[in-house]
């Protein structure tokens, strides 16, 4: 009998501590939960705020107050020093004030920070290539393709900076070979439009480009191209 209560109460002092860890475990998840969710929410208002931010900077540099939206971008870049979308917007911002150097050196630390971005390295081909660097400005946005074989503004860009070299029609046939390999690629094909009538090469019996206005025919560009809207 002393044997059977001795086992009893050892199972019971045996379940009551794996409820006390079962209950420490709980409370150590829930406090996980909650951290990660106070982290989601801080990350979600920073991009929120990020945005707004990278947004105003647009909005004054298109209203031409630039010594604003120069101000903007510098405080943007502060709190972000490492983040892509602030450094691309901020060096493009750069290069359409004419400071490509400025641009590439935005470009390379977002290039270190995120290495495997496409659209980083197109941004950083563009920025190259306008410092007159135009062979390391292709070497870019080749990286780029090879990261990512479907951006259109890779393909965009590559073109445009092939011009007036052999290389050229390649370039422009890799571009449709990406159109033919992806269905309903309307981003695509918008920019093959653009690219079409960047080069004044536009013909209206274009297939790709036929196809593009049959995915929406309510866009500014497809309409100028296209003569408005056709049966």
């Amino acid at each position: 009998t002393d044997d059977k209560l001795e086992a009893a109460q050892s199972d019971a002092a045996k379940t009551a501590e794996d409820l006390t860890t079962a209950k420490a475990n709980l409370q150590k998840a829930t406090d996980d939960l909650r951290a990660a969710t106070e982290l989601y929410i801080a990350k979600q208002l920073e991009s929120s705020q990020k945005a707004r931010e990278l947004e105003a900077a647009l909005g004054e540099e298109r209203a031409g107050r630039l010594d604003k939206a120069t101000d903007l971008f510098r405080s943007a870049l502060k709190k972000a020093p490492r983040d892509t979308d602030v450094l691309t917007k901020g060096a493009q911002f750069l290069q359409r004030r004419g400071n490509a150097e400025g641009a590439v050196k935005l470009l390379r630390r977002a290039e270190t920070s995120h290495p495997y971005s496409a659209p980083v390295l197109v941004a950083l081909g563009v920025a190259v290539g306008a410092t007159g660097d135009r062979p390391n400005g292709i070497a870019a946005l080749r990286r780029a393709l090879e990261r990512d074989p479907l951006l259109p503004s890779a393909h965009y860009n590559h073109v445009m900076a092939m011009r007036g070299t052999p290389e050229y029609r390649d370039a422009l046939a890799g571009f449709e070979r990406a159109l033919a390999a992806k269905r309903d690629f309307f981003e695509g094909y918008h920019s093959y439009l653009q690219l079409r009538r960047d080069l004044s090469v536009l013909d209206h019996q274009d297939e790709p480009l036929d196809k593009c206005y049959g995915q929406s025919g309510e866009d500014a560009l497809l309409d100028e191209f296209f003569g408005r809207r056709r049966d």
